[in-house]
């Protein structure tokens, strides 16, 4: 892996502060994503989802669903796919914060 060259900001400023923010929150997110999907995959056998829908807070038979939300945002953040395009990128995580994040 290369060296990082870090760019230096001041979090006193506000706009400095939210860009590192958004930073850590990116990186926050691909760690969530990795886990998550990790922790539905042992939960499932790809037919029976009922322990990751209990353990998850899920209606019964939404879990091949989320399951499937998990891998596409770990697809994004943590995977080089060159088959998805730029918008189709936003897309999947506009439907996943829209299915998901309005609760």
């Amino acid at each position: 892996m290369a060296e990082i060259t870090y760019i230096p900001i001041n979090r006193n400023k506000q706009l400095g502060n939210k860009t590192v923010r958004l930073a850590g929150m990116i990186r926050e997110c691909q760690e969530l994503a990795d886990e998550l999907l990790s922790i539905a995959d042992r939960q499932n056998d790809g037919t029976d989802y009922s322990t990751m829908e209990a353990n998850f807070g899920l209606q019964a038979g939404d879990g091949s669903e989320l399951r499937s939300q998990l891998s596409r945002m770990k697809n994004i953040f943590t995977e080089t796919n060159a088959e998805l395009t730029a918008q189709q990128r936003v897309n999947q995580i506009d439907e996943f914060a829209s299915r998901v994040g309005g609760q």
